[in-house]
């Protein structure tokens, strides 16, 4: 029999502050059926034991699953109890880590929960290096001198573009560098400068060279031949394999 552990002080005070704020927010509504099955977890805290084997009112599965993985020491989170600046959430994610903020706000359950749904994505097992890889490159990325070069005459809603992918998207490494290639490419057709030597400094930026290099140059959309983009996608899951390896973390859940 495998002994019940104790989990993650962090994990059971995420824990707490959902179930506290849920009743606060839906009352009676809150607790709702039992799970058909229960998801695996060897807690005795029953605050751990409640989201494992009951459905809560419009909490969604993936929340429910990362507070128990979580609790499971399964999930590479980290608490907070303020707002994360996006490269705050870029530097986490460049060292495989996902951030939870419990907030004292109105809208404070519905922010933890949005930090819970994106480490379920962020974890997933098929995504989950190569998300790490793209996120420890374009970290260093926006730390090399030739980034202003890049933004430079782009509007205010470029700013806004590229945090919302360093910071709040998650999926597949491809997808990932795709969404922050297109927003490059709208942003540099509303400045009116040429798209193509924007990319070909986002690339040098990113440290791609050879057919990596290549491949992101040729990689506009989820649509592109897997035959194309396929090296930068190996490229990308090396690089997040090499910083989880490196943090003692292992890829995926």
């Amino acid at each position: 029999m495998i002994p019940p552990m104790r989990p993650p002080l962090a994990a059971v005070t995420a824990c707490r502050y959902v179930l506290g704020h849920g009743r606060a927010t839906h009352g009676e509504r809150w607790l709702q059926g039992p799970r058909h099955p229960p998801l695996p977890c060897r807690s005795t805290v029953p605050e751990v034991r409640l989201f494992a084997e009951r459905r809560l009112c419009e909490l969604p599965e993936a929340a429910a699953r990362s507070l128990v993985a979580w609790a499971e020491g399964l999930r590479p989170a980290e608490l907070y109890f303020r707002p994360l600046s996006a490269r705050e959430v870029l530097a986490l994610a460049a060292r495989g880590r996902r951030c939870v903020s419990l907030l004292d706000d109105p809208q404070g359950l519905g922010f933890a929960v949005h930090d819970l749904c994106h480490l379920e994505k962020f974890v997933e097992p098929t995504h989950h290096a190569g998300q790490v890889g793209f996120f420890a490159l374009l970290e260093q990325a926006l730390g090399r001198a030739g980034w202003a070069e890049l933004e430079s005459g782009l509007d205010a809603a470029w700013a806004g573009e590229r945090d919302h992918v360093l910071a709040d998207m998650n999926g597949s490494s491809l997808f990932l560098y795709c969404g922050l290639r297109s927003r490059l490419a709208k942003a540099t057709a509303r400045a009116g400068v040429p798209f193509a030597e924007r990319l070909e400094l986002l690339v040098t930026l990113l440290g791609l060279a050879g057919a990596p290099r290549e491949a992101a140059l040729a990689t506009a959309s989820r649509w592109t031949p897997a035959a194309v983009s396929e090296p930068l996608e190996r490229h990308l899951a090396d690089v997040g394999a090499a910083v989880l390896a490196a943090e003692g973390l292992a890829p995926g859940p």
